[in-house]
């Protein structure tokens, strides 16, 4: 069985404004899952959401940029003009929207209309989450360089 961690942090009173320690018991527990799946990590992928997201035009194209990742499809090329068409919207609305993601770190780009989703905030259904988070750190480092 794996250990239980204690995290303490700082809490404010709502009634008196008083800062004080509060003890969270983390409890480890094992799933067997089966089959493909998407994963998601909430909280990275909610942080930088927040930074792209500012309209209900925003959030589709978010939830259909980030569609177009798959298993077997983890480089994607971004159809600008058929998401603007499809979301009665201007490509450079679109572009705005892959700029913040990049911003984000939500999207890498890997060559010129090529991209990558962070699998530290999204894994595609059935992806190898490892493999795809060794590629994004190596990608990472390359990007770095170029810079």
């Amino acid at each position: 069985m794996k250990k239980m961690k204690i995290y303490t942090e700082l809490v404010c009173d709502r009634e008196t404004g008083e800062l004080s320690t509060r003890d969270y018991t983390e409890i480890p527990i094992r799933k067997n899952l089966r089959g493909g799946f998407n994963i998601v990590y909430m909280n990275e992928y909610e942080k930088a959401s927040v930074n792209v997201v500012y309209s209900n035009l925003d959030f589709r194209l978010l939830s259909q940029i980030r569609s177009l990742f798959k298993k077997t499809q983890t480089e994607v090329s971004v159809p600008i003009s058929k998401l603007a068409k499809n979301n009665n919207t201007s490509r450079q609305t679109v572009s705005k929207v892959i700029n913040k993601m990049l911003q984000a770190d939500m999207l890498i780009r890997v060559s010129r209309g090529i991209y990558r989703f962070n699998p530290y905030m999204y894994i595609p259904y059935g992806g190898d989450g490892e493999t795809l988070q060794k590629e994004w750190n190596e990608l990472k480092i390359e990007d770095k360089k170029s810079e």
